[in-house]
């Protein structure tokens, strides 16, 4: 059984500091369409690595978070089956949805700065899946916020989430405080990699927004911010239903050379179309047919189509050993701190404590 209290020294401070340091900032682009009933939520990963894996997470399962460091860690079971996107293995998802059309995607926001406090505490992935775990709608999400905390693994991030209902929120950590924005207070379902409060006042000064700039081309985030966000307003006055093309085509329109997954969450209909970089042919997952009683199982991302199979620890290490050296390769980590992250993702997986 896991130690709840882990006193051994924090070496992951060190890793953070290496990884901000070192690493160029992940962009992505997050934003949801709606028209005529339709909801589609839009993901791009901006990223220089491209591994993962596609993962379908079962139902009962018992749960226990990742930590490095001091505190006790979040436990949990697993009520919803989810298909989720990973890079870091089965259990740290980048994204996901459940089988209750609950959508949660991050972000890399490195200004982060999580509350701290007594309650038990997760990951910055594990956080999602925590919440594709447990819950079935935003509200539901949103309840978590004082009495979950998080500790961030490798990047500080912020959230959209949205269900089928087509609720939105985004979730950002600001001077240690939870900062939720929506109904009325988010003006545009979009998120980039700028907080929503700076990317707002750049939304305000661009035309159809209040302002006269025109709308830029470039890969800053405030800048992919405003393109999302003219396409998605836009589209709303069109006489035409929203369809999973013209979410792709947002997509492109923000995308960059390395953009290694397109990603439509469809949470009403229950399917996930997806794209990658290395294969631009859409795959597409369809949730009913998804038996989440099963033994978990895993696929290539970039298999066509995707080839499900039952997750191994053989499997699990070869990708974090793949990520990881791609990850030394770029100088996003000191090989040596490359190696305690491997180390303490695959002694989760099979139970240990790293």
């Amino acid at each position: 059984m896991q130690d709840p209290v882990d006193h051994s020294p924090p070496r992951m401070l060190v890793v953070w500091l290496v990884f901000m340091l070192a690493a160029p900032l992940a962009a992505c682009t997050v934003l949801v369409l709606q028209r005529g009933g339709n909801v589609y939520v839009a993901k791009n990963l901006d990223w220089p690595v491209g591994e993962g894996v596609i993962v379908i997470n079962r139902r009962g399962q018992e749960k226990t978070a990742l930590l490095t460091g001091p505190g006790q860690p979040l436990a949990w079971d697993s009520h919803y089956g989810s298909v989720t996107f990973n890079m870091f293995g089965p259990g740290f998802p980048l994204g996901g949805m459940n089988e209750k059309g609950l959508v949660i995607e991050e972000a890399n926001y490195s200004p982060s700065r999580y509350p701290q406090g007594p309650g038990p505490v997760v990951n910055e992935f594990q956080w999602i899946q925590y919440h594709l775990d447990t819950c079935a709608d935003v509200g539901q999400v949103l309840t978590s916020l004082k009495r979950i905390m998080i500790v961030p693994i490798l990047a500080r991030v912020h959230y959209l989430i949205c269900d089928d209902a087509g609720r939105v929120a985004v979730v950002e950590f600001i001077a240690g405080k939870a900062r939720v924005y929506t109904g009325d207070d988010l003006v545009v379902p979009v998120m980039t990699n700028t907080n929503y409060a700076n990317s707002l006042k750049s939304l305000s000064i661009h035309q159809g927004f209040g302002g006269i700039r025109n709308v830029g081309g470039g890969p800053e985030s405030p800048e992919r911010f405003v393109r999302a966000a003219t396409w998605v307003r836009g589209l709303q006055t069109l006489p035409v239903d929203a369809t999973p093309e013209r979410a792709f085509h947002i997509l492109d329109v923000v995308a960059q050379q390395d953009t290694q997954w397109r990603i439509i969450y469809d949470p009403v209909y229950m399917k996930i179309r997806f794209r990658t970089l290395s294969d631009p042919e859409t795959r597409t997952i369809h949730m009913q047919a998804v038996d989440f009683n099963g033994p978990g199982a895993a696929g290539d991302i970039h298999a066509v189509p995707p080839r499900f199979q039952p997750i191994t620890s053989a499997a699990n290490a070869e990708l974090l050993q793949r990520v990881f050296d791609r990850m030394v390769r770029l100088k996003v980590v000191a090989p040596k701190e490359a190696a305690f992250l491997l180390e303490s993702f695959i002694a989760h997986a099979r139970g240990e404590r790293p």
